[in-house]
């Protein structure tokens, strides 16, 4: 709220108060809602449109599609849909006098799924957004000439189309833009379509599509609110804890990957403990029952009664990882998203880590961190920079601190530290003790510390849920057998097996 005060020469208005909203314009990328882009033909396989993608050459990075349209078919299309539970089984298409409209046959699981809409998405919700004004993308031919009308919606499925009319394009990147004011997106199927015939193409017609997303207004923020201080209440209203699911082992080859039952239970188990807060390491744990499919995390953790995620990438330069996070992005719990973890100049470079952020800032609309340990956040480190928040990792006893009380003072003191020398807001995403593994470490320890961090003002995330008997420091011994210390299996504050220990009571204040 701020006073106005108005002049005219000599003369002054009497003060009137202004109330200030920041209502800035949010992306959202297509693909962060929609499946990989479907071809249709009006004469069958032969036809199809050819789909590719990260191609050289784009308008913007490595990602962007390249399509060919084949003659002879009469004319040809290409869906995106949106990401849901259902399967399409089946696409029935007619001729209209815009071009061509397709309805999808969906096969669903079960009936809850199907009263919920499994297989339509809110653009509205997903993006994070009050209203889409247009969707807009960049387009160009191999040679110029080629014919194509691009749309959103039909007439048989929400919304109603919108259509950019045929559109002859040129060999250079042009932009293109779709009007969308007052379309209804709360129920969307056909996100985006092109469609091209015959009649105007009489060669294959070779063209390229990149960065096509939904514009719009983000959500409201009153004046005295910013994006800092929203992030500084949203993590000091959760109980916090990091997770990775029970029933996964990285190091077996393949990976063992959890079952959708054993997620289930774990997230039952945190949230009966109090946490409604929820840090991941990776957004693409495959189903083990369902090895073609991923869990979806965000959704069973919202469904579990979870209030805030931060969805977490484990490799920047993984491709199906980013998709699965920017799929992630239409829960409403998502909150934002940490790329990376320990792993910079190690795992991944500088520039993949901040191509990445860069990315799901655009395509989610949600802010966006990074990881490292508490020294790598000391001389003029980028991480300062390229973080909306600021996440370290933040553990007393790799500084050589056991006892409780001194493991807590030395918490405390890097807190205020770090937190003195910039307005970001500061959130330690690992912090606790182990509760075995080495001498001087007891579950009785581990609830010590937890217990005397509560009294001070230190933000953190609990690390971490449950013991993962397959983390050692070192090599086994020919016995199979690990010597001390070796307290990488310890750090949870329940076991493996989901027993409680002694930190679990009265760790959220508000359970």
């Amino acid at each position: 709220m701020i006073k106005v005060i108005a002049y005219n020469g000599s003369t002054a208005s009497l003060p009137a108060s202004l109330e200030i909203y920041i209502q800035p314009l949010s992306i959202v990328r297509l693909d962060a809602l929609a499946e990989e882009p479907q071809p249709i033909s009006g004469k069958g396989e032969g036809f199809l449109p050819q789909v590719e993608s990260g191609l050289t050459n784009c308008h913007t990075g490595l990602d962007c599609y390249r399509f060919t349209y084949k003659v002879g078919g009469g004319s040809g299309a290409v869906y995106w849909w949106p990401r849901c539970l259902g399967t399409i089984i089946d696409v029935r298409c007619r001729e209209t006098g815009g071009g061509q409209d397709c309805v999808a046959s969906i096969k669903k699981q079960t009936w809850d799924e199907i009263w919920k809409g499994a297989c339509s998405i809110d653009v509205l919700k997903a993006g994070n957004l009050n209203s889409v004004k247009r969707l807009t993308f960049w387009a160009r031919g191999s040679y110029g000439g080629e014919i194509v009308t691009f749309k959103i919606g039909s007439p048989d499925v929400s919304p109603e189309p919108r259509s950019s009319g045929r559109r002859t394009l040129k060999s250079t990147w042009e932009y293109y833009t779709i009007d969308l004011t007052d379309v209804d997106l709360t129920n969307a199927v056909v996100l985006f379509s092109w469609y091209a015939n015959d009649n105007d193409n009489h060669q294959d017609a070779v063209f390229y599509l990149d960065d096509i997303q939904f514009e719009g207004e983000g959500e409201t923020v009153p004046s005295g609110s910013t994006d800092s201080q929203y992030l500084i209440e949203a993590f000091a209203r959760s109980c916090w804890i990091a997770y990775s699911p029970t029933d996964f082992n990285p190091t077996t080859t393949p990976p063992q990957w959890p079952t959708e039952t054993s997620v289930r239970e774990d997230l039952r188990v945190l949230r009966n403990a109090g946490f409604n807060g929820l840090v991941t390491y990776s957004s693409n744990y495959a189903n083990r029952d369902a090895p073609d499919e991923l869990l979806d995390i965000p959704a069973l953790a919202q469904e579990a009664g979870f209030k805030n995620m931060i969805v977490g990438i484990w490799d920047p330069a993984d491709e199906q990882e980013l998709r699965a996070a920017e799929q992630a992005a239409q829960h409403s719990i998502v909150l934002g998203y940490c790329v990376g973890n320990e792993g910079l100049d190690e795992r991944y470079d500088l520039g993949t880590l901040v191509s990445a952020m860069g990315r799901l800032r655009r395509t989610t609309g949600k802010p966006v961190s990074t990881t490292e340990q508490i020294h790598d956040y000391y001389e003029n480190s980028p991480l300062w920079t390229i973080s909306d928040w600021i996440f370290p990792n933040t553990h007393p006893y790799y500084s050589g601190y056991r006892d409780p009380h001194e493991a807590v003072e030395w918490t405390r003191q890097v807190f205020e530290t770090l937190d003195s020398l910039s307005d970001k807001p500061l959130f330690f995403k690992e912090v606790g003790l182990p509760s075995g593994g080495d001498s001087d470490l007891s579950q009785m320890h581990q609830a010590q510390y937890y217990r005397l961090l509560r009294e001070t003002r230190v933000v953190y995330v609990v690390f971490e849920a449950f013991d993962a008997p397959w983390k050692h420091l070192g090599q086994p011994n020919p016995d199979g057998t690990y010597s001390l210390p070796d307290p990488e299996p310890h750090w949870g504050i329940f076991t493996s097996d989901r027993i409680p220990k002694e930190a679990v009571v009265g760790i959220c204040p508000n359970p």
